[in-house]
């Protein structure tokens, strides 16, 4: 309890952590071209014993992809080996395991010189372990402190917890260097027990009112229709639930999905591949199905669920109080997932809204008090329904409606006692030394919290797992892979690289036909632009045209007003001159003198010209006005046209 408090307070660090060096060791020996989670799990069981289930790997190999361990290319992952070489664990290992053989003669020869007795190496060695498993904390105070060597009390003179205790004594006060082995020894068993539980635990999983509702994906890889790489990965996290207490459902929506899913692969079959429906369709062909097989397979699907544990149930009937609000469900999942096809939109719609009658419309902070969960493949699905639900980070730790697959598996295996492999103790000292090595200010703060909890009342089993859980909550819950689509990790190390070959080809061809693409639409841009051109030149033109239009209709009306002006006085003068030089009957002529002599003559020379200009020419008044009003639309024109552009160069014409 007390390491797992001081490496989240101190480090941010879960359980699961403590695996990641295991992984990166067997990664960096294996020499696997890509990460695949079958041959991992091979390596890690094969080196340490260590069952870990698919669903954990995949989590945990995201975490190492994050501190640069691999790298995600073509939707696989490649490792880093530069990186990796830091976790090989082979020369701490062997360190340990040498101080520990060396401890151990050691103390057979001191039993040997100090009480007689013949003890044999195994026989010692189970002595030390249990004598440290007895008195972990005060001997870790020791060894990291300095702290006075635990008091033997009322041990019987002669018993092995004696002549373990004397040896551990003498190291103390006059071997050193054994005392160093003796620390490293001690640290490696304490390490140990943080993370395994002893086999007679007496812990309840306490998963008997949990509810699993298992989506298409899982199922169909349960049941072996995509393949038996990935229906282990399936099977895992179904078996896992059953061993704790929980029940395993499909909704009925579910299994119609699935039957539909599995029509598409009878029609894929039977036409040779032309027809693809994702990882089910591809394991088919490859493997040779026929026709009659996938009929086989859906006939039998619900009994072939019930054979592992799996019963099909309906959705619980709508009730009003417990209703969500739909539409921005809706929303909200079209938004993280994109949904083509509604039917498909409207089941996941009935799922989440199901499993949120099955709990009451309650939150639950502990997934053994959840009632419900949905388990999809689909994280964005997951993402989604802990988005709408406006699960934020004051809440991170509230199980959402749905989880994603590896997640459970993950939840559930944290929810079990995790048990020590089946090796030899010193093996698993040894390991876990080598794997976790905390610094020295961390065993100080280890020894600090081992003695505020000594402070309380025993610390159960119980109490540890449900703390261990909770911290991996607040981390495994918040899946943000909507900028980073998963890797492919799950498959046999030949169908993970297929699938990389995959990526890589398809990517080839989006790219080729992005391409083509850009190609078009860059030509289509040309002709956009061309096309722009023309007609913001032809507007420019047509808009230059009605200028000059506008400016012609003005000047030859200005030139009108003049020439009419003009005529009308000149009309108007002659008449009088005319009249006043005209000897009328009866009148005596005017004589004129001055200004009206000038304005008179003016009149008669004017009428006089224009009268020879019609004998002359055959001209009218009429025309000569034309004429004038012409000449004077010309200038008018030229004079507004330069003041309107600026320039006195403007053309007469069009």
């Amino acid at each position: 309890m007390a390491i797992l408090k001081v490496n989240f307070d101190r480090r941010q660090q879960d359980v699961l952590d403590n695996f990641i060096p295991f992984i990166a060791d067997r990664a960096y020996h294996s020499q696997q071209a890509v990460f695949s989670i079958p041959e991992l799990q091979e390596a890690i069981h094969k080196e340490y014993g260590i069952n870990i289930p698919g669903g954990v790997l995949k989590i945990l190999a995201k975490r190492c992809k994050k501190r640069g361990m691999f790298r995600q290319e073509a939707g696989v992952l490649y490792p880093e080996r530069e990186a990796l070489a830091e976790f090989d664990l082979s020369a701490s290992r062997a360190e340990v395991r040498r101080k520990h053989a060396a401890l151990v003669r050691q103390g057979v020869l001191y039993a040997k010189e100090e009480f007689g007795e013949d003890l044999t190496e195994d026989a010692f060695d189970g002595g030390l372990n249990a004598f440290i498993k007895e008195n972990a904390a005060p001997l870790l105070a020791t060894v990291v402190n300095g702290s006075p060597l635990v008091d033997l009390g009322d041990t019987q003179l002669g018993s092995m917890r004696y002549v373990i205790g004397g040896f551990v004594s003498h190291l103390h006060l006059r071997n050193p260097e054994g005392f160093e082995y003796f620390s490293a020894v001690v640290k490696g068993a304490l390490l140990a027990t943080s993370l395994y539980f002893p086999e007679d635990t007496s812990f309840d999983a306490k998963l008997d009112r949990l509810r699993i509702y298992a989506d298409t994906t899982m199922l169909l890889r349960a049941v072996g229709a995509s393949g038996p790489d990935l229906q282990l990965l399936a099977r895992e996290s179904i078996e896992l639930a059953i061993k704790l207490g929980a029940r395993v459902y499909c909704f009925q929506h579910t299994l119609e999905e699935i039957v539909g899913v599995l029509d598409a692969c009878q029609k894929a079959v039977s036409s040779g591949g032309r027809y693809s429906h994702g990882e089910t369709t591809e394991f088919m062909l490859s493997a040779g199905w026929g026709a009659s097989d996938v009929l086989e397979l859906k006939e039998s699907f619900e009994a072939r669920l019930e054979a592992i544990g799996v019963r099909v149930r309906e959705k619980p009937e709508h009730d009003r109080p417990l209703t969500l609000d739909e539409p921005r469900l809706e929303e909200v999942l079209q938004q993280e997932i994109g949904h083509r096809n509604r039917v498909a939109l409207l089941r996941d719609i009935d799922s989440l809204t199901a499993i949120y009658r099955l709990r009451g419309g309650r939150q639950f902070r502990h997934l053994g008090d959840a009632r419900a969960v949905f388990v999809s493949h689909n994280t964005a699905l997951a993402r989604a329904s802990r988005r709408y639900m406006r699960l934020e980070d004051s809440e991170r730790d509230t199980i959402p409606l749905c989880i994603p697959d590896f997640v459970l598996t993950t939840l559930l295996w944290l929810k079990q006692p995790l048990v020590a492999p089946e090796l030899p103790e010193h093996v698993i000292i040894a390991d876990c030394f080598a794997a976790m090595r905390p610094s020295d200010h961390l065993w100080k703060r280890y020894v600090e919290k081992i003695e505020s909890l000594r402070e309380r009342d025993r610390i159960t089993d119980d109490e540890y797992v449900l703390l261990r859980q909770s911290i991996a909550v607040r981390s495994l819950v918040m899946y943000q892979t909507r900028e980073d689509p998963d890797a492919f990790t799950e498959g046999t190390l030949d169908r993970v690289l297929a699938k990389a070959h995959e990526n890589i080809a398809g990517a080839a061809m989006a790219e080729a036909a992005d391409a083509r693409q850009g190609k078009s639409q860059a030509l289509a841009e040309l002709e956009r632009t061309r096309a722009d051109a023309d007609r913001q030149k032809a507007e420019k033109l047509e808009e230059a045209q009605r200028s000059e239009r506008h400016l012609r209709t003005v000047a030859r009306r200005v030139g009108h007003m003049i020439t009419m002006a003009v005529v009308a006085l000149v009309g108007v003068a002659a008449a009088i001159g005319a009249s006043l030089a005209t000897p009328w009957p009866g009148v005596s002529p005017l004589t004129f003198k001055g200004g009206v002599a000038a304005v008179a003559f003016a009149a008669i020379s004017i009428a006089a010209a224009l009268s020879l200009y019609g004998a002359l020419f055959g001209g009218s008044l009429k025309s000569l006005s034309a004429t004038v009003e012409d000449y004077l639309s010309g200038k008018i024109y030229k004079w507004i046209s330069a003041g309107a552009t600026g320039s006195s160069e403007i053309p007469e014409g069009r």
